[in-house]
């Protein structure tokens, strides 16, 4: 028997837990499924979308143990937020022009990578074999893949 949590103010709704689905309690209707989401993956544009619960799990798993929140070499917050700035250099302009802010974001993190060796790196299993997720900050973590680091 799965536990069932009612939703919202008015208890209209139930989420069954362990089938991840929401129902109406008083009348037949809709099942709609539902995802537990820790970790989100940047999508189309500006819209953030929750990563599958296996690829999270992953994530949280190499968080947990590299503990990427927490502050090793005694900087506060503030200085370490500007020696990140400062580790990435400016985008000349005529290639600002002709990449997107994504590319350009993961031009940055190749840079800074190639600087210094990332030692809270975490490689994936399963579906996402050959992937590998960098902790670069206490909430940032980027999914890469082992190809494109050989390139």
């Amino acid at each position: 028997m799965s536990i069932t949590v009612p939703v919202n103010e008015d208890h209209l709704f139930e989420v069954k837990v362990f089938y991840r689905t929401l129902s109406p309690i008083y009348w037949d209707g809709p099942v709609y499924p539902v995802r537990r989401a820790t970790w989100f993956m940047q999508g189309d544009a500006s819209k953030w979308m929750p990563c599958e619960e296996v690829l999270a799990q992953q994530i949280e798993a190499g968080y947990r143990k590299h503990k990427p929140y927490a502050n090793p070499d005694g900087h506060n917050s503030m200085q370490r937020r500007q020696s990140k700035r400062a580790s990435f250099p400016a985008a000349k302009s005529e290639e600002s022009n002709s990449i997107s802010s994504t590319t350009l974001e993961e031009k940055k993190l190749e840079m800074a990578l190639a600087k210094r060796p990332v030692e809270r790196q975490w490689n994936l299993l399963g579906p996402y074999l050959g992937q590998y997720v960098a902790y670069t900050g206490a909430d940032t973590a980027w999914l890469l893949s082992h190809e494109q680091c050989q390139q």
